[in-house]
Order: C-alpha cells, then sequence, then structure tokens
C-alpha cells in the first residue's frame, strides 16, 4: 500500500511508450507512397476468398438488390481501386492509440482501487496481501 504513491509513475511510462510508438507508426504510415485499394488486394488475393478482380462489378451487383435481401446501399458508381487508403490507416491507427491509452489507464484505475479495496476491507491489518 506504501508504494501505491508511486504507481502513477508507471502509468506515465506505459502511456509515454506508447505515444512513442504511436508517433513512430504514424510517420512510417504517413512516409508510404500513395497505397490504393488495388495494391492492397494484390498483397492479399492469395490469403483471401474475394475475387478483388471483380470488386467493382461485384459492388455494382448488389447494389441493384434491395438491402433487405443482402444487397448494399449507398453511391457505389466510380473506381475503388484508386482509392487512397493511407488516411483510412491513419484514421484506424489513432483510434487504436486511442483504445490502448484507455486501455492503460484503465488497468491502472483497476490496480488501485484493488489495493485500497483489499487495504480497506481486511479485519486485521497483519492479514494484508503481501507483495511477494
Amino acid at each position: 500500500m506504501r508504494f501505491l504513491a508511486f504507481f502513477p509513475f508507471v502509468t506515465y511510462v506505459w502511456v509515454l511508450m506508447l505515444f512513442a510508438y504511436a508517433a513512430f507508426f504514424a510517420a512510417y504510415i504517413q512516409s508510404n507512397a500513395d497505397v490504393t485499394v488495388a495494391d492492397a488486394a494484390s498483397l492479399t488475393q492469395a490469403r483471401s476468398s474475394i475475387d478483388f478482380n471483380n470488386l467493382q462489378s461485384e459492388m455494382a451487383a448488389r447494389a441493384s438488390v434491395p438491402e433487405a435481401e443482402g444487397g448494399i446501399s449507398g453511391n457505389v458508381t466510380g473506381d475503388i481501386t484508386n482509392w487512397n487508403i493511407n488516411n483510412y490507416m491513419q484514421a484506424y491507427h489513432v483510434f487504436g492509440v486511442l483504445w490502448t491509452n484507455q486501455l492503460i489507464h484503465a488497468v491502472a484505475f483497476i490496480t488501485m482501487s484493488g489495493c485500497v479495496g483489499s487495504a480497506y476491507w481486511v479485519e486485521d491489518p497483519r492479514h494484508t496481501p503481501k507483495v511477494h
């Protein structure tokens, strides 16, 4: 319990490591050339059952099917194979960093709550759990 005052420093070290990671990989993602859907499809086609060569025609065919029967809604016109996905990768990265940051803080809160709760609810202080 007496080391609980120093525990937030552990949390801040984890958060600093997370933001160092985030800055490095954000720069790495941004330094990529323009990655398009066609580029990503060519890398993943061997591992996927989706036919990326006919993706545009499949989306157009599904757009003509009502949404209640499994079709898609929205505008599917245009060539999606030329969409730049760098911005989508950045957005995914940012939300992943935000989620991880909150996970670190949640673990810190749970740890502190467990320490305070275990010290408060023990009837005899001699039986307080010790860290070995």
